[in-house]
Order: C-alpha cells, then structure tokens, then sequence
C-alpha cells in the first residue's frame, strides 16, 4: 500500500512492518486501511452470552487469532446490533489481554442497497479525550475500474 502526504508531496510505501502504525498522524492504524487480516479467515470465533448496553441489545463474539495467523490483534470482541446484525463496536486487546481501543460504528444508512455505518470513531483507551472520527457521505458497490487505474501516479492526479 501506498499513502500520499499533499503537505509534503511525496508517496510513502507501507510495509508490513508499518502495519501498527497511525494512518496519517490518526488513531486508526495502516492495518485498519488496508485490511491485511481477515476475520473470517485469521479469527476463531465464539458467541459469548448477549448484552444489553445503554437499552440497544447486541450479539457479542470473541475473535480469537488462530495460532498461524499473522494478525495485529490476538483478540477483538465484537459487538453487533441484534436488530440488523450489523457491527456496532470492535474492542481490540493486546497478548496480554488488556483493552487498547475501541472502535465505534454508527450512524447506519443505505447505499446501493447494502446497510452500512456510516460513522466511525477509534478511541484508545490509554487516553479517552482523544479519538479519531471517520464519516463517509456516500459509498458505490459493484463499481469496476481499469487496472491501469491503481498506480502510483494517480495517487497525486486528482
């Protein structure tokens, strides 16, 4: 993967060993971009008991990662909605257990007939006056672009 800094002008590579790293100075991390894992693939998964949390009812799994597994979290406990099914918080822990950050999914809305949040904030739990928002205003499915499309020099022509 590649980021483009417009203050700086240049095109920074991502290695897999910057994975960890804040995405642009933010709480979100270049693994949180690029999606390098995968939770049905990396995680073992088990249905805890329900919870109720501020009158909203959700479905909680465990993610476990599988020994093989290359991952940037060993354990995300997820939290989705029992109305839609839909994610609604990801609580990522390190090796030894301990709750880094939460990400907090909101804000649901339609496009292309697919329900997605449409809100998300990250917030470590090492400091809680901070936190990172994204909000997307519109999103396309089934879209299809030339592969001429994905270069480096497109990342500064727009």
């Amino acid at each position: 993967m590649w980021n483009y800094f417009p203050k700086l002008k240049r095109k920074v590579a991502v290695s897999s060993s910057m994975l960890l790293a804040s995405w642009m100075g933010s709480d979100f991390t270049n693994d949180d971009i690029l999606k390098a894992s995968s939770m049905a693939e990396d995680y073992q998964h088990i249905f805890l008991s329900d919870e109720k949390k501020e009158g909203v009812e959700y479905r909680v799994i465990e993610n476990k990662a599988r020994s093989d597994a290359k991952v940037m979290w060993p354990k995300i406990v997820t939290y989705a909605s029992k109305v839609d099914c839909l994610p609604r918080q990801y609580h990522y822990f390190d090796k030894n257990n301990n709750l880094k950050r939460v990400l907090f999914l909101d804000d649901i809305k339609t496009f292309d007939g697919h329900k997605v949040p449409t809100k998300w904030v990250m917030q470590p739990q090492d400091d809680l006056k901070k936190k990172t928002s994204i909000l997307y205003k519109s999103m396309k499915f089934n879209t299809s672009f030339k592969p001429s499309h994905f270069t480096q020099k497109n990342l500064t022509d727009f």
